[in-house]
């Protein structure tokens, strides 16, 4: 089903849910997530006594925290400071052949 939406010469990221028909998607792809924290959050609704899964979610949160202070301030601003006399912007930022030519959302 993916191939015939995206054609077979797609080089971008795909974005999507967690709906097993996109498993057959074998290039770049990242799933939702706000998809993935709500599965998350209930796991913790389903086990609320399980110290290893809330600690799990807590460090879950926190990347998802990281990455959107990344999109937020830029790079330079959410490193340690030790960390950032050794980068320029341009460094700190992806490169667009590393993260394919276009991202598609479905």
């Amino acid at each position: 089903m993916v191939k015939e939406l995206i054609g077979e010469d797609f080089g971008g990221v795909l974005g999507s849910d967690f709906y097993a028909g996109y498993n057959s998607h074998q290039d770049l792809h990242q799933r939702c997530w706000v998809h993935f924290l709500r599965d998350v959050h209930e796991l913790k609704e389903q086990h609320p006594h399980d110290e290893q899964l809330w600690r799990w979610a807590k460090s879950v949160k926190a990347i998802y925290d990281e990455a959107v202070a990344w999109l937020e301030h830029g790079p330079i601003r959410i490193l340690h400071h030790a960390n950032r006399a050794s980068l320029t912007w341009h460094d700190s930022m992806p490169s667009s052949s590393a993260c394919g030519s276009s991202v598609l959302l479905m």
